[in-house]
């Protein structure tokens, strides 16, 4: 079929309330990255204010985490039974609310409280989210349309970036942090963007007999959700083991400042959306998604290596860490769109929830703790090198054990009426 009557025919597809919803879903993803970002942008100027030591920002990003195994299982439960809609605007809303809030913060306890609470609601998107553009999409461009949607999460580090440029120097972290206040009442033009509806692709669930946690991890679907939860634990740990990092190695190990590191990682970020887009073109017609998810996250730990050792210029270092966000963080694309075809839409929610959001919290717990006490006593190069690396290969070979599954969403379709 020639390249543009594809195109037409495409675009023909996602006309109306496919992309009305994607939109809005994209759009809230972006703000909440964009807010629970400027944490990891105001680190160093966080530890001088309030005289705290890395093991302390450590702390409080784990039980970020932590508070996110519970929020998001909570979320997602309920995105199933009372409509993703609401608890998108709910949870975008109130997210931002307390991310604003931090910027009162009178003493590193409160901000820690205000973080965690935010952090965990925030979190509850991801798999709302996730499940709306799933559900929306026309099947042919289900995969790309999912691949979009998580771009959303480099476009919101990106965005935030641009903001810790002129803001920080001026304002400090106090004023950046007010900037999460524009983002309230956005939740509620998202929340008349999505329709009123929950089944959004002509697909009809069967009902559930029992409660969805009880499902997902019954006989039909237990080893696949547990092995998918193990692969989300060792991915969450290697990410967020950096991710909030990146602008203090950056300080410390490169020597730049604080403006300068955050336009080399915001950099960085904005070209990971090559690798979220071509993780799911090559996942979808290529080698298929399960090896795409392997190739990705384990030239993810190559592109990490090269950048915490190599380097010499500002240039190598640009060129070098946008390899790792393009393959180490863009796994998460095709780790999302391989999660979302697992479960049938009656789990869609709770899966990506529990499975995914909730298992990479479990990992975020832990990885930062592990990291920060690291760095205090072998630096952050070797810290990179003996904790993250091995996690992003662990988290391959998980997947390779889950083995050759046909896609619980592509069955859903070809039983559905066209």
């Amino acid at each position: 079929m020639p390249i543009a009557a594809t195109a037409r025919r495409s675009w023909e597809a996602l006309r109306g309330k496919p992309l009305r919803i994607t939109a809005a879903a994209f759009l809230a993803w972006a703000l909440a990255n964009m807010d629970q970002s400027l944490f990891g942008y105001a680190v160093p100027q966080l530890m001088t204010d309030f005289g705290v030591d890395l093991n302390a920002i450590g702390v409080i990003i784990s039980a970020s985490f932590l508070f996110a195994i519970l929020s998001v299982t909570v979320i997602g439960l309920l995105a199933d039974l009372w409509g993703r809609r609401l608890m998108l605007a709910l949870a975008l809303g109130i997210s931002a609310a307390l991310v604003g809030l931090q910027a009162f913060a009178s003493s590193v306890t409160a901000l820690a409280v205000l973080r965690v609470v935010g952090f965990g609601i925030s979190a509850g998107l991801s798999p709302i989210t996730s499940a709306l553009v799933a559900e929306c999409s026309p099947p042919r461009l289900r995969a790309m349309m999912v691949a979009v949607l998580q771009c959303a999460y480099p476009f919101g580090w990106f965005v935030a970036s641009i903001l810790v440029v002129p803001i920080m120097p001026v304002f400090g972290w106090r004023g950046l942090f007010l900037t999460a206040f524009a983002v309230v009442p956005m939740a509620y033009i998202l929340y008349r963007m999505i329709p009123d509806n929950t089944h959004y692709d002509g697909v009809v669930p069967v009902k559930l007999t029992r409660s969805p946690l009880l499902e997902l991890f019954g006989p039909v679907y237990r080893r696949r959700a547990l092995l998918c939860a193990a692969a989300f634990v060792c991915y969450g740990g290697a990410t967020a083991g950096t991710v909030f990092y990146f602008p203090k190695f950056f300080q410390d190990v490169r020597g730049y400042t604080s403006e300068t590191a955050a336009l080399l990682v915001g950099s960085a970020y904005a070209v990971a959306m090559i690798g979220y887009i071509g993780g799911a073109i090559v996942g979808n017609s290529v080698v298929g998604r399960r090896r795409t998810v392997v190739l990705w996250s384990w030239l993810g730990a190559l592109g990490l290596l090269l950048t915490v050792w190599l380097p010499q210029t500002f240039l190598q270092d640009v060129l070098a860490f946008g390899l790792t966000t393009i393959f180490l963080y863009g796994t998460s694309c095709v780790l999302t769109i391989y999660l979302v075809g697992l479960f049938p839409t009656q789990l869609r929610a709770t899966g990506a929830a529990v499975c995914g959001s909730a298992s990479l919290s479990v990992g975020y717990s832990i990885f930062p703790v592990l990291v920060s006490s690291s760095v205090l006593e072998i630096g952050w190069q070797w810290s990179f090198s003996i904790i993250i690396v091995p996690a992003v290969m662990v988290a391959g070979l998980l997947i390779l054990a889950i083995g050759e599954l046909p896609s619980v969403r592509d069955a859903e379709l070809a039983r559905s009426p066209a």
